[in-house]
């Protein structure tokens, strides 16, 4: 608040995937695992095809990712559901490390 000149943070300790592209749905977050080599969030999960998917922090939707149109794997604040074309294995990487170059990449196996 600028006028009470007063700030506050949310601290992020977890990042997951959810969406019904994901294998707990819309209903819990995929948690994904940190990289503190190079300070990004992966997982290696089966997805379902033609559904969709979302990154949320903290298992909550207070700061969540999507890709708003067009794609460009740059994650968005509250940006639209990703969709995921295909079934099948995949590896995901979410890439916030540097502030402003934010990046997110799905890569079928």
């Amino acid at each position: 608040s600028t006028s009470a000149m007063t700030w506050t943070a949310t601290k992020i300790t977890t990042w997951g995937i959810i969406g019904d592209a994901t294998p707990a749905g819309w209903g819990a977050s995929t948690p994904l695992a940190f990289n503190a080599v190079d300070g990004t969030w992966t997982i290696t999960v089966d997805l379902i095809g033609t559904k969709y998917l979302k990154f949320r922090a903290n298992n909550d939707w207070a700061i969540n990712f999507g890709d708003n149109s067009p794609v460009d794997n740059k994650p968005d604040y509250g940006g639209s559901d990703i969709l995921i074309a295909n079934s099948g294995n995949y590896t995901i990487t979410l890439d916030i490390g540097i502030a402003g170059n934010y990046s997110y990449t799905i890569r079928r196996n």
